[in-house]
């Protein structure tokens, strides 16, 4: 039976959303549209596990189920409880005092204690609702929604804390990682030939793929293999991981012709300014790297499948003088053509950073 399901964005809306659909399409879901803005996408969905979806998604805050709240009732064992109502869209203040008193009622004739929470913000965060063991109602217009699952941010932290090798400054986050696992659609396995510390490695693993990896510094591709084989005891997992402590110009030489189903990299971004350089330090720099991603490009095309698809980020560095962008044309040159939308998001993307924004781009082969 279809059921109508509300999805909060996370921060990064576009982001989010572009992972949303990608991750609908490789899961086999069958959806349509109900409503589709900058903050949320509600769908019209048959056959839904919400628990399964948001353990895969990276991007999303929580999944709320439309309900009647005639049939709604408590399903918890404590007799002290919280609820929060959130508004989006215009449902006007009498719809709004009329659902706060229709659960009023609802929780007195369960003789239930209940008290109700305002949202500091717009929305109650994930941890507003696991903190306060928050029965958490969102109004959206004229129907009202009920958190079915949130975003676990601890599950993140813990993996970030507790594998044996880290480095904040350079290693990609968690949760963007895994973004760029579910966005790249890959199937059976994924190669980073950037792959420094191995997070975006690890959540692909998490997602049943092989993974290749390519670290010219020895000490760091050593790093990298003891986080894999952490993930790998810890969660069980039947994937294989290959590092190569070599350059990535060498993918030729060492992976198989037109094995790969994807690319995932947050390449090296040059090195970590304290503060901003002047134009013509940023202009060596983004030289270096513009040097550094064409090897790189040459011998992609050579490995990768036919309907493979590249998720790369590019930096745009922060001078004294004004804004400094790497040329992606010449980079990729004529084997690769660079996506300018994706399920309606419109690339490349841009993610903000302190010291350099990145741009996401998504390249088909030609």
């Amino acid at each position: 039976m279809l059921k109508r399901y509300l999805f909060i964005l996370g921060r990064d809306s576009e982001l989010s959303k572009l992972e949303l659909f990608a991750l609908l399409n490789r899961l086999n879901i069958k959806f349509s549209i109900n409503q589709n803005s900058k903050e949320f996408v509600v769908f019209d969905i048959d056959n839904f596990n919400s628990q399964q979806f948001i353990n895969y998604s990276g991007g999303i805050v929580k999944i709320a189920e439309k309900i009647d709240l005639k049939n709604y009732f408590y399903e918890g064992t404590e007799k002290n409880i919280n609820y929060g109502i959130s508004i989006l869209g215009n449902p006007g203040e009498e719809f709004i005092n009329k659902t706060i008193s229709i659960l009023k009622n609802k929780y007195h004739e369960e003789k239930l204690k209940a008290s109700i929470k305002t949202p500091k913000f717009r929305l109650f965060t994930p941890l507003d609702i696991k903190t306060k063991s928050l029965e958490d109602f969102i109004i959206l217009n004229k129907e009202i929604y009920k958190t079915k699952t949130i975003s676990e941010p601890y599950l993140y932290k813990e993996r970030d804390d507790k594998r044996p090798e880290k480095n904040f400054v350079v290693q990609t986050s968690i949760r963007l990682a895994k973004i760029l696992v579910n966005i790249s659609n890959a199937k059976t396995n994924l190669l980073d030939p950037f792959c420094g510390y191995g997070t975006i490695l690890q959540e692909a693993m998490l997602n049943n793929l092989d993974v290749y990896g390519f670290e010219l510094d020895e000490k760091v591709s050593k790093a990298c293999i003891k986080n894999l084989e952490w993930i790998k005891s810890k969660y069980k997992l039947n994937s294989k991981f290959n590092i190569y402590n070599f350059p990535n110009s060498r993918v030729k030489r060492y992976l198989n012709p037109k094995s790969i189903d994807a690319v995932v990299t947050e390449p090296n971004m040059g090195p970590y300014f304290v503060k901003v350089p002047s134009q013509s330090k940023a202009i060596s720099v983004m030289q270096e790297l513009e040097r550094s991603y064409s090897i790189l490009f040459d011998s992609l095309p050579f490995i990768l499948k036919k309907d493979s698809l590249v998720v790369i980020l590019i930096p745009e560095l922060r001078s004294k003088a004004g804004k400094i962008r790497l040329n992606i044309k010449s980079i990729i040159k004529s084997s690769f053509i660079p996506l300018s939308e994706k399920y309606g998001v419109k690339l490349p993307l841009r993610i903000k950073g302190q010291v350099f924004d990145r741009y996401l781009y998504i390249l088909k082969p030609i």
